[in-house]
């Protein structure tokens, strides 16, 4: 199984996918922080 992840505004991809055979199947978001984002974060408060 293949999976691919775009934001749904993003209609150049998201055509491109459909084309390849992909169906959409939720809506959603992630996020991902880093390290160091979490480090700046805690000392800036």
């Amino acid at each position: 199984m293949f999976t691919s992840d775009t934001m749904p505004w993003n209609t150049y991809m998201f055509r491109i996918n459909e084309e390849f055979g992909f169906r959409f199947q939720r809506k959603g978001y992630a996020f991902k922080l880093t390290g160091e984002f979490i480090e700046n974060f805690i000392k800036s408060n």
